[in-house]
């Protein structure tokens, strides 16, 4: 085996920092890039419009973490329950912008099975898209039955008029998180902090099929 070496030195590590600020640095690149387009409806979001409502999302999910923490649920984690939409992005770089850890669960999953990652993650938050609503609360009956109490505050995962007739009255839109445009002047997301770029940023499950559940967390 023949084995070559470069004649330039090592190039050094990339610095350590969150998500967030990896695919957003300050200033952008491209602000006006479109990030994400809805083919159906053709809406648009350009890079700066996701890193802005990222923002204003993290700071209103900061200021519900803290109202409602508890030592368990440190550190915090959201559930983002959803088919692939442009929204989806937004809630998750929202969470992200402030170390909020994200457990994505599969759109396709069955009551039992989402009910076993919100039990083993034990999300503060949830985001749920309204056509995946039944599994979800029937996931919450299993969770009722088993005396299960650390239940999520739930948003809907998609901009409030596409909320439809019909839908629980009891739960808003994720929009209603968003702070005011002025609070995040100056604010930049949360930093990482020494060695905390390296801490758990998201939890991806599978069903189980091929053995233990995938992306357990671990709390001390």
């Amino acid at each position: 085996m023949l084995l070559v070496r470069s004649p330039h030195p090592p190039p050094p590590p990339p610095p350590a920092v969150t998500l967030f600020h990896h695919y957003f640095p300050s200033p952008a690149r491209f602000p006006e890039y479109p990030a994400f387009i809805d083919g159906l409806s053709g809406r648009t979001i350009t890079s700066t419009e996701l890193r802005t409502d990222a923002l204003r999302l993290g700071l209103g999910i900061h200021s519900l973490f803290s109202q409602t923490r508890t030592p368990r649920q440190a550190p915090p984690v959201a559930l983002l329950f959803s088919p692939n939409s442009v929204d989806f992005p937004q809630i998750f770089f929202g969470c992200q912008s402030i170390k909020v850890i994200t457990s994505l669960a599969n759109a396709s999953y069955t009551p039992k099975e989402l009910a076993y990652q919100i039990k083993d993650s034990q999300p503060f938050i949830a985001f749920v898209h309204p056509t995946l609503q039944e599994p979800f609360f029937r996931a919450i009956k299993l969770l009722d039955a088993e005396a299960f109490h650390s239940i999520p505050k739930v948003y809907w995962a998609v901009p409030e008029r596409e909320i439809l007739p019909g839908l629980r009255n009891d739960v808003q839109s994720y929009e209603r998180l968003l702070v005011d445009p002025t609070r995040i002047d100056g604010f930049h997301g949360i930093q990482a902090e020494a060695d905390e770029a390296h801490d758990t940023a998201l939890l991806c499950y599978s069903s189980g099929t091929t053995g233990l559940p995938k992306g357990k967390l671990h709390r001390s």
